[in-house]
């Protein structure tokens, strides 16, 4: 769920745990209901709908309805029987299933050519990991390209020293498909696209396209360096006319999102890069696929009516609970602070306020009256830092948050909006909302900073002040 399309998005096809196979001649009816209702739903309500949409098809038999040949016509018992065994035979050419359609890639015929399963049994194009023997990995002198108008249909493996290209297709699960080859001689010429040559023109902020077929389900095991980039980036500054840095939304050039054409449910990965520099991976993904990456995601392919200009992209948080979110990299904040695409961050102000001034900052009031049950809990913790100037300094500890407390940035802080109260006390309302426990979450004071995270944590922190009792004697 997110402000630019406040529309949440389920498949039904999880009901589904095994391939279903029907039989020549069989339907299947699926009959499922859709509940259109604000935020979340309590459990004892969907149970009930459940119950309700149970007991209306209970009396509505699902059926199937095969499809019956008309009965054959009994032969005349004058007809001899070469003629009947002819007959038959014709009846079966005229019900033949339809000829296979060919395999083929931009052109190229792969019916007949070699099928291997995996890279690791190609020596053409893989070699053992030196940093573990079991493991393969891809020869450095190997070009990994995809053709510029088909990208999401295929990839290409070409050899420069045997002078022999492969080809695996796509759509299916990256990395899990066969490889077709070898073929001789240069594959570019064949498939009709340019040689791929790197950009000879230096960008400082750059979105480039993987042609590497990757399982980012294990994101963290990737390496950045060791991936295959398009020749030219698909988004530059030279397309950029603006950045929301906290919403992470790129306002785009007209007609710039149309270059990205997303054909295949597992999406199209790409690097973020700053002066060089690989910051972090991500997809491209079609808006309102079910597939769930372990990392950032940009939804394309949004309906104009529910985008707010077709001209922007949005990178999302990666949709997986507890992922790192790589989106806030210094490096690319700094570039685009340099280019003038995002307003540089107010210098410190001066030393870490004392114990006696963060108290006075704490009974400070503010206004979050803009706070929705549905606002995430990681952008209240920052509307709290950035209400005072200078900014509170307040740590969360998120990892211990998340395992501790089952609290992600993502969250739903579960309060109304608040204001004209101090800022203590919209702290202490915040953790209990987004726990709904008074006493899971709290925060200490020392040495000038603020720290929040379970009070399981807390165990050994106590906070130490000195007070001055001598009117008390």
């Amino acid at each position: 769920m997110n402000k630019i399309t406040p529309f949440g998005y389920f498949s039904h096809a999880v009901i589904f745990n095994e391939p279903c196979t029907l039989k020549a001649g069989r339907s299947l009816e699926l009959r499922y209901r859709i509940l259109i209702h604000p935020g979340g739903m309590e459990g004892n309500l969907l149970e009930n709908e459940w119950k309700k949409f149970e007991q209306e098809i209970a009396y509505k038999s699902i059926q199937t309805k095969p499809i019956v040949p008309a009965p054959p016509k009994a032969p005349s018992k004058s007809m001899p029987a070469p003629d009947r065994a002819r007959g038959v035979l014709s009846e079966l050419k005229a019900r033949r299933l339809p000829a296979r359609k060919k395999l083929e890639f931009c052109g190229l015929d792969l019916s007949s050519a070699p099928k291997t399963e995996s890279l690791a049994e190609l020596s053409d194009l893989s070699e053992p990991d030196p940093a573990d023997p079991n493991k393969y990995r891809l020869r450095r002198e190997v070009i990994v390209a995809r053709h510029p108008e088909h990208w999401c249909d295929g990839v290409i493996y070409y050899t420069q020293g045997k002078d022999l290209h492969y080809i695996t297709l796509e759509p299916g699960h990256p990395g899990r498909n066969p490889i077709y080859g070898p073929f001789e001689g240069k594959p570019w010429e064949r498939l009709k696209m340019s040689e791929p040559k790197p950009t000879t023109k230096k960008h400082r902020f750059a979105v480039y396209l993987v042609a590497d077929p990757l399982d980012v389900g294990n994101a963290a095991q990737i390496s950045l360096e060791l991936l295959h980039l398009a020749p030219e980036p698909v988004i530059s500054e030279d397309d950029l006319v603006g950045y929301d840095w906290p919403e992470h939304i790129l306002e785009l050039r007209p007609a710039v999102t149309q270059r990205i054409a997303v054909k295949s449910v597992w999406g199209m990965l790409f690097v973020v890069v700053a002066d060089g520099e690989r910051c972090y991976l991500g997809a491209f993904c079609a808006l309102g696929s079910s597939y769930l990456p372990n990392i950032p995601v940009a939804d394309v392919g949004m309906d104009p009516r529910l985008s707010a200009s077709k001209d922007t992209l949005q990178i999302r948080p990666a949709p997986m609970a507890g992922a790192e979110d790589s989106r806030g990299d210094r490096r690319i904040r700094k570039v685009l602070e340099e280019l003038n695409f995002v307003k540089p961050k107010k210098p410190p102000a001066g030393p870490r306020p004392s114990a006696q001034s963060l108290d006075s900052q704490l009974q400070r009031g503010a206004d979050f009256s803009h706070w929705t049950r549905d606002t995430s809990f990681g952008q209240a913790i920052e509307d709290i830092k950035n209400s005072v100037d200078p900014p509170l300094q307040l740590i969360v500890l998120w990892k211990d948050l998340y395992e501790n407390a089952a609290i992600d940035r993502q969250t739903a802080i579960g309060m109304d909006g608040i204001s004209g109260v101090p800022l203590g006390v919209v702290l202490k309302s915040l953790l209990m909302g987004v726990t709904g426990d008074p006493g899971e979450l709290g925060y200490v004071v020392e040495g000038g900073v603020i720290t929040v995270a379970t009070k399981e944590s807390f165990e050994d922190k106590r906070q130490t002040r000195v007070y001055n009792i001598r009117d008390l004697f």
